[in-house]
């Protein structure tokens, strides 16, 4: 099964915490206010693709483990 690598750019994250309310068993919010995937390497799952798609700053990206941008 393909899995997916799951990345918050902290420089442009803006800690508004949709995606820890969109996917909460795969986001917390870090000290800093900022997001943090809880996981880095997980199996595909929707709620992630929402959660960066929501994204207000765009900060989150996921991939393919074969390199594939998914967001």
């Amino acid at each position: 099964m393909t899995q997916w690598t799951v990345n918050v750019d902290h420089d442009r994250c803006a800690g508004s915490g949709t995606c820890a309310g969109i996917a909460p068993k795969r986001f917390r919010m870090n000290a800093e206010s900022q997001s943090d995937p809880i996981e880095e390497l997980i199996d595909p799952d929707d709620d992630v693709l929402e959660a960066a798609d929501n994204c207000p700053a765009a900060a989150i990206m996921v991939r393919d483990t074969a390199g594939a941008t998914l967001r």
